[in-house]
């Protein structure tokens, strides 16, 4: 759990911006604030997590380690989902603990205190503050490169992909206030939809992502640009800008069917179901083992304080890659 900005020792805070992979500004950044390194590790831990559910049907399951580092030196979709999920990641943390009181810099939302409303409610409460995490964000992550070519495009593409996925994913929630329940007062204030909404649309844009290359603009600056197959089923450029909703990519992702510096491979996955298992173990097939598997079950709870519960077996297949 994050803690107060009083409760942290601000050496120790310090040296923890100091042991994560950052640059010289964005080690700043993270020292300005003595609650900034515990949002960041909070940030890394929701991507990654979330990122790990998106994919876990799927041939790459976003395992942690040397692996994830090789892809993120590459320019794939797997690349693209990385760099949208960590910036939504950072995002959501930030707007959240700026609500929560874990930063020193920033508090909540409170834009919206001031706008007029129908009378029969108002605008109060502690909205998450993704106003000043998004701006947060963009300018942390334009710290990382000053590069002008097509894959630092790319990168920064995808990443404000992720953060407008979290901007555009925020709710009016209310509180009724008044005596044995009646709503003579309403408050509302805004809040951001769970991360797992925001990885699910991130995954949605992932299934969709588009190949793009890129033409230089005046100022050296490179301007993605779509491409499309021709009838040599070849790609080449077709002048469309891609949307702000797409994720990009350079190039073609590897099968991660076997292991390699980007993947450990397939083997031994555990996969859910035959359509699952078919399209995880690559068309190796698998094995299926049947485990006994036992829980807690008719549980009742006796005056006062004490639950009683049943143990309960059942039989459970496992589907295993060869």
């Amino acid at each position: 759990p994050l803690v107060e900005p009083e409760e942290i020792d601000i050496a120790a805070a310090r040296k923890m911006c100091d042991s994560f992979r950052l640059t010289t500004s964005q080690r700043r950044k993270c020292k300005r604030d003595p609650g900034m390194p515990q949002v960041l590790t909070e940030a890394t831990h929701i991507a990654a997590a979330e990122c790990q559910h998106q994919f876990r049907d799927e041939r790459w399951n976003c395992s942690l380690g040397t692996s994830r580092i090789h892809i993120l030196n590459k320019g794939n979709r797997e690349t693209a989902f990385l760099f949208s999920i960590s910036s939504a990641g950072l995002t959501h943390a930030v707007a959240r603990a700026c609500a929560n009181g874990h930063l020193k810099r920033c508090s909540c939302d409170d834009s919206y205190d001031s706008h007029v409303t129908d009378g029969s409610w108002r605008w109060d409460g502690c909205g998450d503050n993704v106003h000043y995490a998004a701006k947060f964000v963009r300018r942390f992550l334009k710290s990382r490169s000053t590069s002008r070519d097509i894959r630092a495009e790319v990168d920064k593409h995808n990443s404000d992909l992720g953060i407008r996925v979290v901007k555009s994913n925020v709710k009016v929630t209310c509180k009724c206030h008044g005596v044995s329940g009646s709503c003579t007062t309403k408050t509302c204030w805004r809040k951001m939809a769970p991360f797992y909404e925001i990885g699910r649309k991130i995954k949605r844009a992932y299934d969709k992502a588009v190949k793009v290359g890129s033409i230089n603009n005046s100022n050296g600056r490179a301007r993605l640009i779509r491409l499309r197959r021709s009838r040599l089923r070849h790609r080449k450029l077709s002048g469309e800008i891609p949307r702000n909703k797409e994720l990009v990519y350079l190039e073609k992702s590897p099968t991660y069917c076997r292991k390699s510096r980007y993947s450990k491979g397939t083997k031994g996955r555990v996969c859910k179901d035959e359509r699952s298992c078919d399209k995880v173990c690559c068309g190796r097939g698998y094995t299926t083992h049947v485990r006994l598997v036992r829980r807690s079950c008719q549980c009742e709870v006796k005056w006062c304080c004490a639950v009683h519960c049943n143990t309960c077996s059942e039989r459970k297949k496992i589907h295993t890659c060869k």
